[in-house]
C-alpha cells in the first residue's frame, strides 16, 4: 500500500505524520509526508498514491480534495480542526483506525462536486469546483438581489445578504448556519439557501443534483463569488452564474464513530 500523509502547517500535526508513518511503515506501507502548503506544487495520481491520510481540519481536506477530485484515491480525514465534519478519526483513534484500514474495514463515500461558470456578456469563464459550496454574497452593508432559475425555469427573487448553492456535504456547513437543512451524504441533490433575506418567503430549496442552477445578479454594484471558502470574481448587474453537477468527485473513508468514545458531545455529529 503507498500512503501519502498530507499534514497542516504546525508542530502537532508534523509530530502526529511521523508517528502515524513509522506505524504504517509497521504495517507494510509505502510512506511519504507531505506539508498542505506544498500541495499545490505537486501532482497527486492513483498511480503514485493508494491512500491519503490527512491530518488537519475541514479546511486542510478541502484544499487536498480539490487536487484529488476525480483520481479516485480515498481520503481519511483525521480531525485537528474544531468540528471535523469531514474528518473520520480523532488522533487517539489512530491505532483503531489502522487495524481498520490494514483489514479493509471501512466504507467510502463519494461526495460529489459542483462546478461553477461565470456568464457576463458574451464571455464565459470556468470558475472551477466545490466541494462544500458556492456562496454569492454582498460586499457591502446593504441587501442584494439575485435571481434563482432552475433548468431555465425561473423560480424566485431573493433580496438579503447573498444565497448559497450547497452539496449534501456543504449542507452541514455555511448553508446550515443560514438555516438550510442537512442532506444526507447519500442524497444526489443540491439545497440554495438565502443569506438572511429580507422576507420570510425567502426559503431554502432543494433541487436534484443534475438540475442546472442559474443565478442572475440585478446589483448596481458588484458582490463576491467564492468557492468553498475561497474568493473567485465579482458578480455585477446583468452577470449570469451557472452551477451545476461536476463530473468529478472525491472518495472520502468513513468509520463508525460509535466504535470508541468521543471526545464531544453526541449533539456535535
Amino acid at each position: 500500500m503507498k500512503v501519502l500523509i498530507l499534514h497542516k502547517s504546525d508542530s502537532r500535526a508534523y509530530q502526529l505524520s511521523q508517528r502515524f508513518s513509522a506505524d504504517l511503515i509497521g504495517k507494510g506501507a509505502i510512506v511519504s509526508i507531505l506539508d498542505s502548503n506544498q500541495i499545490s506544487d505537486h501532482h497527486i495520481d492513483p498511480i503514485s498514491n493508494d491512500l491519503i491520510v490527512v491530518l488537519g481540519g475541514d479546511g486542510t481536506i478541502l484544499r487536498t480534495a480539490h487536487h484529488i477530485a476525480g483520481t479516485g484515491i480515498p481520503l481519511l480525514g483525521v480531525n485537528l480542526g474544531k468540528i471535523g465534519f469531514l474528518t473520520s478519526i480523532e488522533p487517539d483513534d489512530w491505532s483503531v483506525a489502522l487495524d481498520r484500514l490494514i483489514n479493509f474495514q471501512f466504507s467510502l463515500d463519494n461526495h460529489l462536486m459542483i462546478k461553477a461558470e461565470l456568464i457576463s456578456g458574451d464571455k464565459r469563464v470556468e470558475l472551477g469546483t466545490a466541494l462544500n459550496d458556492v456562496v454569492i454574497r454582498s460586499k457591502a452593508v446593504r441587501p442584494i438581489t439575485i435571481g434563482i432559475s432552475i433548468d431555465n425555469q425561473p423560480y424566485s427573487i431573493y433580496r438579503g445578504d447573498g444565497v448559497i448553492c450547497a452539496t449534501p456535504t456543504g449542507s452541514t456547513a455555511y448553508s446550515y448556519s443560514a438555516g438550510g437543512p442537512v442532506l444526507a451524504d447519500n442524497v444526489k441533490a443540491l439545497v440554495i439557501t438565502p443569506i438572511c433575506p429580507l422576507l420570510s418567503c425567502g426559503r431554502a430549496l432543494i433541487v436534484d443534483s443534475d438540475s442546472q442552477v442559474t443565478i442572475t445578479s440585478h446589483c448596481e454594484f458588484a458582490t463576491g463569488i467564492t468557492l468553498d471558502g475561497e474568493n473567485k470574481r465579482c458578480l455585477t448587474n446583468g452577470d449570469r452564474m451557472l452551477i451545476e453537477k461536476s463530473d468529478k468527485n472525491v472518495s472520502i473513508i468513513k468509520m463508525d464513530r460509535l466504535a470508541w468514545p468521543r471526545k464531544f458531545s453526541p449533539g456535535l455529529y
